[in-house]
């Protein structure tokens, strides 16, 4: 899953000491290649060395990074040694990130996590927007498992009558974060349950289906314009901007961002798109953690959009989405509507792993400019609406409906 990232705010000496410390660690640079996996025999002892390096640099790294000294109640040290023979047996790449995750879960961090080497590929390969393998459906974590929460009118899953509210429970007789990523062409077993806890079994292939719009501006009526995107970097966000500004030409009877299924990106460009919304100079956030803290300040943009505003929120809604929501809320600038959000809300850093996977590390936490933790809470809307399954299935918007005839209400 994609997280915030450390932004290069800090300045001065601290900046420094920090750059000085930290320089060694292979963190994950922008706009750098993905590294080539390295590929052993499974089950081979060339397999098991590699398993060692990564374990062995990936448990160090947390150790140094992770956020908070008291590693959540855990003894990092020991548990890391305990189940570090029972992880680097495992006989093949998933297996063992499987495994791994297994240990990473105990410090109770969702943005602590490990990517295998295939699976990386397959998802920068997303974020890049290059070709990829689908099912055609999309999945959201609960602590109830994964559920699927679209399906696409193309691909395999619709095809197979894969339904909206489905638990996956396994893909080819793997939990989902142990399995292979879809490929062209491959068909794999899903087996789900349904919502009155009957088992489904379905067979689905690996399609390159066309990529989906990740950015969306329409006009609807009442004179409501609606913006939707997908995450925070650069790039988005100057095209948010340029819409916020035609927005404030245009003067409409109010603004829609929907940040559903968003799951953050970089803070710097939430930043920047929240200088689109606000008059003056606004506390964004404050970040604490075993270093320094810090606070997060939005600037105005040049063209703000400074009129009736609606936030959309949902289960999908993390990091850098939920920090945006929340300080537009909390200073009153905006309403949110929609679902309580996922709250995963820390700061993370990403590191190479030496087998060419990826190490996700929460180093900071984020709290709201009046200091509210939204990590394990999330945002609560103002305007609280959950759809049913029904509805969902039916492909009805009752959220952005009702965001629509609020604004076309009181303009």
């Amino acid at each position: 899953m994609p997280c915030i990232r450390l932004s290069p705010i800090l300045i001065g000496l601290t900046a420094l000491v920090l750059a000085a410390c930290q320089s060694a660690l292979p963190y994950v640079r922008s706009g750098e290649p993905t590294p080539a996996p390295v590929v052993v025999a499974d089950g081979s002892a060339e397999r098991r060395a590699v398993n060692e390096q990564v374990y062995d640099a990936a448990t160090a790294w947390v150790e140094q990074l992770f956020y908070r000294a008291d590693f959540n109640g855990v003894d990092w040290p020991v548990v890391a040694a305990q189940r570090r023979e029972a992880v680097v047996a495992q006989a093949d790449e998933f297996a063992f990130y499987d495994s791994f995750n297994e240990v990473l879960e105990v410090l109770d961090d969702r943005h602590t996590n490990a990517m295998a080497p295939h699976r990386r590929q397959r998802n920068e390969a997303i974020e890049r927007g290059d070709h990829h393998a689908s099912y055609g459906m999309a999945l959201r974590w609960s602590p109830d498992g994964w559920f699927v929460h679209s399906v696409r009118g193309d691909g395999s899953a619709v095809e197979a009558g894969v339904q909206i509210g489905w638990r996956l429970e396994t893909l080819n007789g793997r939990p989902l974060e142990g399995a292979a990523p879809p490929a062209d062409g491959r068909v794999d077993e899903a087996v789900f349950t349904d919502e009155h806890g009957a088992r489904q079994v379905r067979s689905l292939t690996g399609e390159i289906l066309p990529a989906e719009p990740r950015r969306t501006v329409e006009r609807l009526d009442g004179g409501v314009i609606y913006v939707a995107f997908e995450d925070f970097d650069g790039p988005t966000a100057d095209w948010v901007l340029e819409q916020l500004a035609m927005a404030a030409a245009e003067n409409p009877s109010g603004v829609i961002i929907d940040l559903r299924e968003n799951d953050g990106g970089q803070i710097n460009a939430m930043l920047r798109i929240m200088g689109g919304l606000i008059e003056r100079k606004q506390t964004a956030a404050l970040r604490t953690g075993r270093l320094i803290d810090l606070r997060y300040e939005a600037e105005p943009a040049e063209a703000p959009w400074l009129g009736p505003l609606v936030i959309l929120a949902d289960g999908g809604s993390a990091s850098a989405s939920e920090i945006l929501a929340a300080a537009l809320q909390e200073s009153g600038r905006a309403v949110v509507m929609g679902e309580q959000t996922t709250g995963i809300v820390v700061l993370s850093n990403t590191l190479n792993l030496p087998d060419g996977g990826r190490l996700s590390v929460g180093v900071h936490e984020l709290r709201t400019p009046s200091r509210v933790v939204l990590e394990g809470r999330g945002v609560i809307p103002d305007v609280e609406i959950v759809p049913t399954l029904a509805q969902r299935r039916a492909d009805e918007d009752v959220i952005l409906a009702a965001a629509v005839a609020r604004l076309a209400a009181n303009p």
